[in-house]
């Protein structure tokens, strides 16, 4: 047996058009990610919006998928069906959010807003675009030579939907717990009826030297003038 053959990357035994597959999902998940940072570090450097968060996981899908071999890209489309189910319940975030403050962040920040709905409309496209493109003949075809059928997209959908309402029934009951409306309450005791309430993280975390645990709420707190934050301890 030449041992160099079979030491060989994963990826010099596809064929040549699974490779061409490969490296134009490679080229969309660059493209969508220079796209996104560059708008993002524009806006942030010249534009009035504060907080704003540059993503890099496309970049790691990027390298991911150009270097890796079909394990890795049905890996990679069994996550983008994952996430196409998920997306595609993204209004029941409503639930957990109240809708005046989105309406007030919308119009408080116009161009966070607008990169944060463009930013979801472009990876909700970019993983539907995947799931068909790595699941293309020449990639079926591949995968049945090495004896590994491709997985069920409806149950990849089917979990990605059931994680985002299992995520999204935790932050319902955490930001409608007795620990956040404890926190909700003392901002409003501090600022007034002037301004509206929202608890949005709940965390607690134990000292590993006295044991003793400390309870945080993150609440946010907003007017039509502005949307700040403040956490309350205890």
């Amino acid at each position: 047996m030449n041992h160099d053959t079979a030491l060989a990357p994963n990826t010099s035994r596809l064929p040549p058009e699974v490779k061409a597959i490969f490296q134009q999902g490679a080229a969309a998940l660059g493209l969508y990610a220079i796209t996104i940072n560059v708008i993002g570090w524009v806006i942030a450097m010249f534009g009035k919006d504060a907080g704003l968060r540059f993503q890099f996981g496309a970049f790691i899908l990027l390298g991911a998928l150009a270097l890796g071999g079909l394990r890795t890209a049905e890996f990679i489309r069994w996550c983008a069906n994952a996430f196409v189910g998920a997306a595609l319940l993204t209004p029941a975030l409503l639930i957990v959010a109240p809708p005046a403050l989105l309406l007030t962040y919308i119009r408080l920040a116009p161009l966070s807003s607008l990169l944060a709905v463009g930013d979801w409309i472009a990876m909700f496209a970019l993983a539907y675009w995947l799931t068909h493109l790595l699941k293309m003949p020449a990639v079926v075809e591949a995968r049945a030579r090495q004896n590994r059928p491709m997985r069920s997209e409806r149950l990849a959908r089917l979990i990605g939907a059931g994680l985002f309402l299992a995520g999204v029934a935790f932050g319902f009951l955490l930001v409608h717990g007795e620990t956040a409306r404890k926190g909700e309450a003392m901002a409003a005791r501090e600022f007034g009826a002037d301004y509206q309430y929202y608890p949005r993280r709940v965390q607690t975390t134990r000292s590993l030297n006295t044991g003793q645990s400390q309870t945080c709420v993150a609440v946010v707190i907003w007017n039509e003038r502005g949307i700040g934050e403040r956490n309350y301890c205890w």
